[in-house]
């Protein structure tokens, strides 16, 4: 994904989202062309905010789920403009955070899986991941198996 000089906060990355485009299209090929099957897209933080731009733009038929890590991060005082397009998406998706996750994340949450509810995908699920941190800092074990346990759900 696009990145910015360490200081740069979300409102910096907005207008620079839609250069996430080409490098998602461009790794959903990738694996394509490769003889994947089925592609789960999975964005952390600015990461799922460009996630979710190339979705609101493109839309999801191109992946088979989405797991979103730290979703609705963004910097103190600069609320998110557009909100994420959960309820359009017609994919599976799993939003996962941490308990001690930043406050916009957790604040968010009820959105998000209010949204995700009104999108109909009976395996969607939101998840908060106990001890973990926006970064999951210590806790790659439980991240893993947090999502391998989803991803065994959409078989």
């Amino acid at each position: 994904m696009p990145v910015l000089e360490k200081d740069a906060t979300y409102y910096d990355y907005e207008p620079i989202f839609g250069f996430a485009h080409q490098r998602i299209e461009a790794g959903i090929r990738y694996l394509r062309d490769s003889g994947h099957q089925r592609v789960i897209l999975l964005a952390h933080s600015c990461g799922a905010h460009m996630a979710m731009d190339w979705i609101r733009e493109r839309g999801d038929g191109d992946i088979d789920g989405y797991i979103g890590l730290g979703m609705g991060a963004t910097d103190f005082g600069q609320p998110m403009r557009r909100p994420f397009p959960l309820e359009q998406m017609q994919v599976a998706v799993f939003d996962l955070y941490g308990a001690e996750e930043y406050p916009a994340v957790k604040r968010g949450a009820p959105e998000r899986k209010a949204m995700i509810e009104s999108a109909g995908n009976p395996k969607s699920a939101q998840a908060i991941l106990p001890q973990a941190n926006h970064y999951f800092t210590d806790q790659g074990d439980a991240l893993v198996e947090a999502v391998a346990n989803w991803l065994d759900r959409l078989e």
